[in-house]
């Protein structure tokens, strides 16, 4: 009786090892195609491509929940498995003696760290893109209170020049 429980078990672990492995790979790929659709941005962003920004949206906002949906299943997987959701837990696991495991797992985490610094990268990309557009907005509002510094044909307006200086 303990042969067939102890072959049961074995199984057990076999399956959840390759449940496990999958869910991982799965998760590996959708990281690494927000990657790459993260560089393709960056360079919208920096050429100044807007329409091919809103053409990459839609397909970021997809990659962002098909990736929180498959992170839910691994966390769930784990949860299951009775591993707590940290590193070192899983380093004390069975499935960190796998090597194949082991190898997704730590490459995985790279991939996070890799896009987490990217994205780091897009957002003070954007933050300066709007500061420098905030100061062209200034300097076309020309001086405080004066709105009009331009007229509809585009030229300088002499209206308000010189009225701030002192007579004598």
């Amino acid at each position: 009786m303990t042969s067939t429980t102890d072959s049961s078990s074995a199984a057990s672990s076999a399956t959840n090892a390759a449940t496990f492995s999958q869910q991982l790979s799965s998760e590996l790929d959708i990281c690494c195609t927000l990657n790459e659709l993260m560089h393709q941005e960056m360079v919208a962003l920096t050429q100044g491509k807007t329409d091919e920004l809103s053409n990459l949206n839609p397909v970021k906002n997809t990659l962002v929940k098909q990736l929180r949906d498959v992170a839910s299943a691994r966390l769930t997987l784990m949860s299951d498995l009775g591993m707590a959701h940290s590193h070192d837990d899983f380093q004390r696991s069975t499935f960190a003696t796998i090597p194949e495991i082991k190898a997704l797992w730590q490459t995985l985490e790279q991939q996070y760290l890799t896009n987490s610094k990217l994205s780091e990268t897009l957002q003070n990309i954007v933050l300066s893109m709007r500061y420098r557009n905030q100061q062209k907005l200034k300097i076309l509002h020309g001086r405080q209170n004066e709105p009009h510094l331009y007229d509809n044909q585009g030229k300088s307006s002499d209206q308000l020049r010189g009225t701030r200086s002192i007579k004598v």
